[in-house]
């Protein structure tokens, strides 16, 4: 007879989280294990707020709390999650929900969508989510969900962000050293949120030497706002091959939709 494997909310989040350091390691060979990084480093980071939420009441982790039959709804998503612990008093970073705002996005690129992205970016979410999410959650928990991963975990999380380091180094250096040369502007990068790694040329272009993102200003397709790209959300192109960029406040209006 097959052994039945029982694990709850939380093992079951430190089990995707170890797991996708795992694929993380294996995409430093082959990118395109990148993808299963993000797939499970996101469904770690939904576990893990909705064991939170757990935290504060059990059946608060499902979408009809008062269903008398409980085990058998829908649990809440991870925004939900998020709202529930906001509502709850818990002060979560802003940064950390623009992180996990991102790490979404991009999943959800992957399993409905095509997948375009920058491994500096991928380690960038990789870490500032996991770092984001472990502070919360010793500060909800009073527990460090650290000492509960794998060694081999640990490790790779450490050389990630050596590494990771090392290349940030060198792309606010580049990006001094061109500001310097040509009178230039050296500005913070709203695509991978890094500071100090860009500069704002001649023509107006914002050039990331961190993530290799080039920002610049487009009207809004629908109201015509000039807005730089990176505050937009890129809807794909028209019948006539023209990119469409939607400032948040039509975008927000067309999701609404």
């Amino acid at each position: 007879m097959a052994k039945i494997h029982k694990l709850d909310i939380y093992q079951n989040a430190i089990d995707s989280l170890n797991f996708g350091i795992e694929m993380c390691e294996k995409a430093f060979e082959d990118e395109s294990k990148y993808k299963f990084t993000i797939i499970l480093i996101s469904n770690f980071m939904e576990l893990l707020l909705k064991r939170l939420v757990e935290i504060q009441n059990p059946l608060l982790i499902f979408e009809k709390p008062y269903s008398d039959k409980i085990s058998k709804e829908k649990t809440i998503t991870w925004s939900q999650s998020l709202q529930i612990l906001t509502n709850s008093g818990k002060i979560i970073n802003i940064k950390l929900i623009e992180d996990l705002r991102k790490l979404s996005n991009i999943r959800n690129e992957i399993m409905h969508y095509k997948f375009e992205y920058n491994a500096y970016e991928i380690d960038s979410i990789i870490l500032t989510v996991i770092d984001g999410l472990r502070q919360l959650y010793l500060d909800i928990s009073g527990n460090d969900l650290i000492k509960d991963v794998h060694e081999s975990t640990k490790t790779i999380l450490e050389k990630i962000k050596d590494d990771y380091l090392k290349q940030l180094h060198q792309a606010q250096f580049k990006a001094k050293d061109e500001a310097e040369e040509n009178d230039m502007a050296v500005k913070d990068c709203n695509f991978c949120f890094e500071s100090k790694t860009a500069v704002e040329r001649i023509n107006k272009e914002i050039y990331c030497y961190f993530c290799e993102e080039t920002d610049r200003e487009e009207m809004c397709t629908r109201c015509t706002v000039p807005c730089l790209i990176s505050e937009m959300d890129y809807f794909g192109e028209n019948e006539y091959g023209d990119p469409m960029y939607f400032c948040q406040y039509c975008s927000g209006l067309i999701s609404g939709d």
